[in-house]
């Protein structure tokens, strides 16, 4: 397998997938530091050679995979074959250029979920390459996504409306309290009254 690194045009040109797709597996490499694609990462790495570019998986922490409906893999296993997948950026972009690769366990032509949309792309999304630098804008999520949160009630409007709902359920919520306690209250004030009048009619008896 050649050698790779983040200024490989087969890198830096791989392909966003976040819908998920067949890609072809030509070839994988085993027990690469994690350290090659970030200072901070020890744990060895998969380098996984596709027909739309190179991506990174984990090997040494296998469920740091995070694959989709299914546990980690053996990604050497695929080697030759067509597998069901979706890739997305690294939380460590800009300073990682590889795209993370992840096995999709089915066929579906759902796109990847909403919460690991969040989760992955809450710092960056859509890198775009200019002058033949990959570059990652930050705190941005692509059209698509945007339109699975929207359906999901997870963007701006929907919260809001999430949050509004709330704040009248906790308004109801007191008010039917305070009625609760008012007329908890005037059925003592009854019972107090009876008892007064039954102490003056006792004494008025009795005397």
């Amino acid at each position: 397998m050649a050698y790779f690194n983040a200024n490989s045009e087969e890198v830096k040109n791989a392909k966003l997938i976040y819908k998920p797709q067949e890609v072809f597996i030509k070839n994988v490499t085993r027990g690469n530091s994690g350290q090659k694609y970030y200072k901070g990462w020890w744990a060895d790495m998969y380098e996984i050679e596709t027909d739309v570019g190179v991506y990174i998986s984990a090997e040494g922490r296998p469920y740091d995979q995070k694959n989709i409906g299914g546990g980690p893999v053996v990604w050497s296993d695929f080697i030759g074959q067509y597998v069901n997948v979706v890739t997305v950026p690294s939380d460590r972009a800009p300073e990682v250029k590889f795209l993370w690769i992840k096995k999709v366990a089915n066929k579906s032509n759902t796109s990847i979920g909403a919460s690991t949309i969040v989760k992955e792309q809450s710092v960056i999304s859509n890198p775009t390459t200019i002058e033949g630098n990959t570059t990652f804008p930050q705190k941005k999520l692509s059209e698509p996504n945007r339109e699975i949160l929207s359906v999901l009630g997870l963007d701006g409007p929907g919260l809001a409306r999430r949050s509004q709902a709330q704040e009248n359920t906790k308004t109801n919520l007191f008010v039917k309290v305070d009625k609760k306690v008012d007329k908890n209250l005037n059925g003592i004030m009854v019972v107090l009254g009876l008892i007064l009048a039954l102490v003056f009619i006792v004494g008025a008896l009795a005397s």
